[in-house]
């Protein structure tokens, strides 16, 4: 092989070389960027409780071949007691999905920052934020228990019951006295007659 053979062999490796690592450069960096929108910028969960935002990863720059949705700190949430599931994780911007929140019961109250991030071809240029805030829970009252009306009882009885008797026993003193007062007149015209008697006697015997 000659002088001349070697040098063009070892310019076609550089070119090689070079578009190989151009190559990788672009798989590295990605072809554009992307940006993540939140339904809401904030949520208030309570202990035991669950919710729910939309996101929207839109392409930013460049172009589209891929970007893939995460939380970046989920592993801190996840210790805290709040796991995060996303309803999808990878696509071509533009893409939306849903992310499901779960508070267990013990989870301290506070706020806590849930950062998304995107990343693969096109990345995010900035992460979206959204702030938990863990409430206690939800305490209901118990209605108070409902007592039965009580019915008094009814006075219409006892006096039903005295008019009904009353006139009873009031008869029996007035049929006891009507008939001590016809013996007593019984009594009376008795003797009457028996003075009427001795008196005449007495008259006869003084004519005799």
């Amino acid at each position: 092989m000659g002088y001349k053979n070697l040098i063009g062999l070892f310019g076609l490796i550089a070119v090689l070389a070079s578009v190989m690592a151009s190559g990788v450069a672009v798989a590295q960096y990605g072809y554009g960027t992307s940006s993540i929108s939140l339904s809401n910028s904030s949520t208030s969960i309570a202990q035991g409780s669950s919710g729910s935002i939309s996101y929207t990863v839109n392409l930013a720059s460049g172009s589209t071949w891929g970007t893939t949705l995460s939380v970046a700190n989920l592993s801190n949430l996840t210790s805290a007691g709040i796991s995060i599931v996303l309803s999808k994780t990878y696509g071509d911007p533009a893409y939306s999905g849903t992310a499901a929140i779960t508070v267990n019961s013990s989870t301290a109250p506070g706020t806590y920052n849930i950062i998304f991030s995107a990343t693969g071809d096109d990345p995010s240029s900035s992460p979206a934020t959204l702030a938990l805030t863990v409430t206690g829970k939800a305490t209901t009252t118990a209605p108070a228990p409902t007592t039965a009306p009580t019915t008094a009882p009814s006075t219409s009885s006892p006096s039903t019951s005295a008019s009904s008797t009353t006139p009873a026993n009031a008869s029996t003193p007035s049929s006891s006295s009507s008939g001590s007062g016809n013996a007593t007149a019984i009594i009376a015209g008795v003797i009457i007659v028996i003075i009427i008697i001795a008196i005449a006697a007495a008259v006869l015997l003084r004519k005799k």
